[in-house]
């Protein structure tokens, strides 16, 4: 089986590139960031109104370069920090990062079987409406990523690292630091552990994917629709 892995930041320089590495059995990617990258607002008739980052990285993995973990390691350290002041430096949020079965992409956006999906979402998701749909997803176990269970490793800064944990706003951070998500195996599928409950993992699991779609629906339009069609 193969996967896709996004993952989405958004960005703002100072002098230096940004330098983000991804691994998981091996190394996947070395990324070099030389400008800003914003986000851009979407609607989405099932959401309010949300941010997503102007640029999103995509990787198709093969399922043996999959470990039990997957780790990104920031390099961001840039600042004109000098005797004791600093007034400018680099900044930048981790928005996004999710593994996707490759054919769950073609299932999802061909004609026969998207409103399929839609439905179980509806279904599952919401009735009742929540107050704020988005912050209660992540309140729950949530596919493709949960943001609450990845594991934050800052180098020599003190970050809240409550403020890295809610989807909506995430915090800016800068300087060194990795982040490692737990992957887990369910039904046959490998996924980013989505169970906010300490060693759980069994039960119901909510879908966000309508969060990620538009972009992934380009990644697909882009690179898969035309495959083994």
């Amino acid at each position: 089986m193969k996967y896709i892995f996004s993952l989405g930041v958004t960005f703002k320089k100072y002098k230096k590139p940004l330098k983000i590495t991804i691994s998981s059995k091996q190394m996947i990617d070395q990324i070099l960031i030389d400008q800003d990258i914003t986000s851009v607002l979407i609607n989405n008739k099932r959401f309010p109104v949300y941010k997503v980052p102007q640029k999103i990285f995509f990787y198709e993995i093969d399922d043996q370069a999959i470990d039990n973990k997957f780790t990104i390691q920031v390099e961001c350290e840039d600042n004109n920090y000098s005797n004791g002041f600093m007034s400018k430096t680099a900044l930048l949020q981790i928005c996004s990062a999710c593994l996707i079965p490759k054919n769950f992409l073609f299932y999802y956006f061909s004609k026969k079987n998207k409103e399929k999906i839609k439905q179980l979402e509806i279904k599952r998701f919401y009735d009742p409406w929540p107050e704020n749909p988005i912050v209660s997803i992540f309140n729950n176990n949530c596919w493709p990523y949960q943001r609450r269970n990845w594991k934050w490793c800052f180098t020599n800064h003190n970050y809240n690292i409550d403020e890295q944990k809610w989807d909506t706003t995430p915090g800016w951070i800068g300087g060194n630091f990795d982040i490692e998500i737990e992957v887990i195996k369910k039904h046959g599928v490998k996924m980013f552990n989505p169970y906010i409950d300490k060693n759980r993992k069994y039960g119901e699991i909510l879908m966000s994917f309508p969060l990620h779609e538009k972009s992934l629906e380009k990644y697909y339009k882009l690179n898969m629709c035309n495959e083994d069609n």
